[in-house]
């Protein structure tokens, strides 16, 4: 089908895409590039976490004995560590001073209380409160995603120029065609695919008011 057209017209690739071995590449391409991205992100996070625990030891010393013969027991424990880290976290946030954040009320209650748990418990209940900490957080992030796709809803969509316009729909364009390839090969799932892959983009976006033509293009 690439016969007679250039490699500068957008539709010779277009079409070039469509071939199952470039799918193929593409996906594996992708794939790897995703990885790659993950691994490059733990790895900085690994790499600032020590950093900052490295930095929080030292923070560590500068607080009261009474404080630091409560933590060093239990220091070895991860759900310790992470109480620490996010009393270092509001430290560097607020400026308020690490070791004044550690003095408060609720935070000596809380190493306090769990000082109690790791002494009777040991391993167990430092999984058990490993647990814990970990449901709360899942619950905190589920509750943080629904907010987000609230506003989102709220937000409706989003206003873009007439070239921007002209890309989203030329996108769309693409994968309602790729789609079409796809079904009449009989590749059902790849053209759902296609299909979806257009609709999710075109939704987000929407033209002036007063470019009702492209707006039913959008919708359509």
């Amino acid at each position: 089908k690439n016969l007679g057209r250039a490699a500068k017209d957008q539709e010779f690739w277009n079409e070039a895409a469509r071939l199952p071995w470039a799918k193929v590449l593409l996906r594996k391409e992708q794939h790897w590039t995703d990885r790659r991205n993950v691994w490059l992100e733990q790895y900085n996070t690994v790499t600032r976490a020590n950093r900052v625990r490295e930095y929080m030891g030292e923070l560590l010393e500068e607080c009261p004995m009474d404080i630091k013969r409560l933590v060093a027991p239990i220091a070895k424990y991860k759900v310790v560590e992470s109480l620490l880290m996010s009393v270092y976290r509001e430290a560097e946030e607020t400026g308020v001073p690490f070791d004044e954040l550690m003095r408060r009320p609720e935070t000596l209650g809380e190493l306090h209380c769990a000082r109690k748990r790791l002494d009777e418990g040991g391993d167990a209940e430092a999984q058990r409160l490993q647990d814990e900490m970990d449901n709360m957080v899942k619950r905190a992030q589920e509750a943080a995603a629904e907010e987000r796709k609230r506003e989102e809803k709220e937000r409706g969509r989003i206003m873009i120029d007439m070239q921007g316009l002209k890309i989203a729909l030329d996108f769309g364009q693409k994968c309602k065609k790729d789609g079409l390839v796809e079904w009449e090969r009989g590749n059902y799932e790849e053209a759902i695919a296609s299909w979806r892959q257009g609709d999710e983009t075109l939704r987000k976006f929407r033209a002036p008011k007063r470019a009702v033509d492209e707006n039913m293009l959008l919708m359509d």
